[in-house]
């Protein structure tokens, strides 16, 4: 594939990277939202990532500082590791259920026998 280049192309530009930000009635844009995407779950992540990012904000929001934005992301960054081990401790747990639900499955299992062979015992004495 070949690439043609024109002078404009080459040209340096001097170009101002502006932040966008809409400001919305953040309910009312997202009920809006969630009905024309018809409940797209990748589109309601990327609009949170939108909020999150600061680009998509209530109307009467100023802003945040440097420093509270610091603390935000500190804040989600701990928040973010509890859930991770939450998680981790979730799964631990899992494990040992499903373990000790196989116990209880054997348990059962031998505990019917027992009663099988003590029914045929029983029947043997009978007869």
């Amino acid at each position: 594939m070949e690439t043609f280049l024109n002078n404009e192309s080459t040209k340096e530009v001097n170009a101002k990277i502006i932040h966008h930000v809409d400001r919305v009635n953040l309910y009312d844009f997202g009920y809006e939202k969630s009905g024309a995407v018809k409940g797209d779950p990748d589109l309601y992540a990327s609009y949170l990532q939108r909020i999150i990012n600061g680009d998509l904000v209530e109307e009467p929001y100023k802003g945040f500082t440097d420093e509270e934005k610091k603390e935000r992301t500190k804040l989600m960054k701990e928040l973010e590791k509890k859930v991770r081990e939450k998680e981790e401790a979730n799964a631990k747990i899992e494990v040992d259920v499903k373990e000790k639900e196989k116990g209880i499955d054997k348990y059962r299992k031998d505990l019917l026998q027992i009663r099988e062979s003590r029914s045929k015992d029983h029947d043997k004495t009978e007869d």
